[in-house]
């Protein structure tokens, strides 16, 4: 939120009696207020959106670090399953 102190509000009341009125003044004040409101959601929104979509990248990220960490894992384990198996057809060499 903004820090609007009493002088900055008192002078926008100012300015806005000027060009208003006060007939239209308080119609003037709804509409921006509206304004106001919807700009404030569609800020939440968007913000929201970005930070589910740096989740997701984050969390595609972990997967593609889970998934050559378990590739390295996999080429390990057949090598040793090789080496086990060369061991066995030939049980001369250590």
């Amino acid at each position: 939120m903004t820090d609007w102190g009493f002088t900055e509000i008192l002078l926008i009341l100012m300015v806005g009696l000027t060009v208003f009125g006060p007939d239209k003044l308080p119609e003037a004040l709804r509409g921006g207020y509206r304004w106001y409101l919807h700009f404030s959601r569609k800020f939440q929104e968007v913000k929201t959106d970005l930070t589910d979509q740096l989740r997701q990248d984050e969390i595609v990220q972990s997967f593609q670090k889970d998934k050559e960490k378990l590739e390295a894992l996999d080429a390990s384990l057949r090598s040793n399953h090789l080496d086990l198996l060369n061991s066995f057809d030939n049980p001369n060499k250590p």
